[in-house]
């Protein structure tokens, strides 16, 4: 008996799924709100992967993306980007709901019929000027609404600065844009290469300037991470843990948040 591809591919991530949610498992609740400050206790391990980053970026990614960023001229290289926002937009859906917020989940609703039409496949962003504002959403903000704490700082090879709650998240957003069960891993790994180079390719000069002034460039990563995850859950009235970080927050979204999602309002109000 044959079984559609996505199917199979369904059943395949069946077990990655289940120790995904093991891992979430022991991190229990949120005692305060925003969360407890992000600890670091596997700093060793984090600047190694760090470090190997940076290799790949220095000696592939960057050199790649340069060379897009040189043949692709700067709007091109925007309705790219906007065709992959566009393209998650089941992600946004799912988390909406997940959150309770079915006007954040009909507003982006409206903003992918209208940009995916009006828009050419989400090319452009006409939505946006009718007053349809991105309602981003993430599984890792849908864990932190359901008051599952934020675990420990994590580097991911490839990926960059997660933590013990967001890296989970990353496997389940990753399900909800259901590109693996509809392309093959060829297709997906072409897919998500054009991104990432794209996106790099935008962000050139803010990270070659963050490397130049960064006294660490781990420290800056992590604490901007930690800044971004906050504002992005609690708002703009989250504590910050280091004053005048507002910056480092800001530079964070170009440097890496744009991999997963545009800039995003709040997920969580304060009570």
């Amino acid at each position: 008996m044959h079984f559609p591809r996505f199917a199979v591919r369904a059943r395949r991530a069946l077990p990655l799924l289940f120790l995904l949610c093991s891992l979430m498992g022991p991190m229990g609740c949120a005692s305060t709100h925003g969360g407890m400050p992000l600890q670091d206790p596997y700093e060793g391990m984090n600047r190694k992967f760090f470090g190997f980053n940076e290799g790949v970026d220095k000696w592939v990614l960057g050199p790649v993306a340069k060379g897009w960023g040189w043949v692709m001229p700067d709007p091109v290289q925007g309705c790219v980007k906007r065709f992959f926002v566009n393209l998650r937009y089941p992600v946004r859906l799912g988390n909406n709901l997940l959150q309770g917020k079915p006007t954040g989940a009909g507003i982006a609703t409206g903003r992918f019929l209208v940009n995916t039409t009006v828009g050419v496949l989400g090319f452009f962003d006409p939505a946006d000027h009718w007053g349809m504002e991105h309602q981003p959403a993430d599984f890792g903000q849908t864990l932190a609404v359901w008051g599952v704490s934020q675990g420990p700082y994590l580097v991911l090879p490839l990926f960059g600065p997660s933590s013990g709650r967001h890296a989970p998240g990353l496997g389940v957003d990753t399900a909800m844009s259901l590109t693996p069960f509809l392309l093959s891993t060829e297709e997906s790994l072409g897919v998500m290469t054009v991104k990432v180079v794209n996106l790099r390719a935008i962000h050139d000069a803010d990270i070659d300037n963050a490397r130049e002034t960064a006294f660490d460039y781990y420290v800056f990563v992590r604490d901007a991470y930690e800044q971004r995850r906050r504002r992005l859950i609690w708002g703009e009235s989250a504590t910050l843990l280091n004053e005048g970080s507002e910056g480092e927050d800001d530079l964070y979204d170009d440097l890496y948040d744009d991999l997963y999602d545009e800039p995003v309002e709040p997920a969580a109000e304060e009570e």
